[in-house]
């Protein structure tokens, strides 16, 4: 059996590193491996992208909806989803807005519908009544872009800093 992630084989040593095992139950220990990866791909969630900082932006305003644009919102392209417009506090940079796109593409254990950032407007394709659900886990997505962004521009601000000292450090004047 191949291990998609990285394309080598999956060894009989492997299976118990794995905590897969065969015990006669009728499962080969092929398919209590291929579970376990499952399991594991499942359970590991991957951060949003670091944010990067953008010229002169020493501090990062946190991002959070406010409100529906109840005019703005209307029925999707096709079908009987609703394109739902929600305004956010700020206008999205776009590293933000990059770092959201990305998060939200992650795996997630509930069904994620399409959601865009543009602006100061995020724009959720969704059912009327999944638009809650939508919006609790969009502001979970939210946070944690808006952390990776924070570290992101601190950690900019501060090298920034380094290299002006540096720099400062190595003129001469005479």
């Amino acid at each position: 059996m191949t291990n998609k992630d990285d394309g080598r084989d999956i060894q009989p040593s492997d299976w118990t590193k794995l905590g897969a095992k065969y015990d006669g139950d009728g499962v080969s220990p092929h398919a209590a491996v291929r579970r376990q990866l499952i399991r594991t791909r499942r359970a590991i969630r991957s951060p949003p992208a670091p944010c990067h900082k953008e010229k002169n932006v020493t501090e990062f305003q946190d991002i959070r909806i406010t409100e529906l644009d109840a005019d703005a919102s209307g029925p999707a392209e096709s079908g009987p989803l609703m394109n739902m417009v929600l305004n956010l506090s700020a206008e999205a940079p776009a590293y933000w807005r990059d770092a959201f796109t990305d998060a939200w593409k992650q795996p997630a254990t509930a069904m994620r519908r399409q959601a865009v950032v543009d602006g100061s407007r995020l724009t959720s394709t969704c059912m009327a009544f999944e638009l809650q659900g939508q919006i609790d886990q969009l502001n979970e997505v939210i946070s944690a872009t808006n952390e990776a962004c924070r570290l992101g521009t601190e950690q900019a601000a501060l090298r920034q800093d380094g290299e002006l000292r540096d720099l400062k450090a190595s003129l001469r004047y005479d």
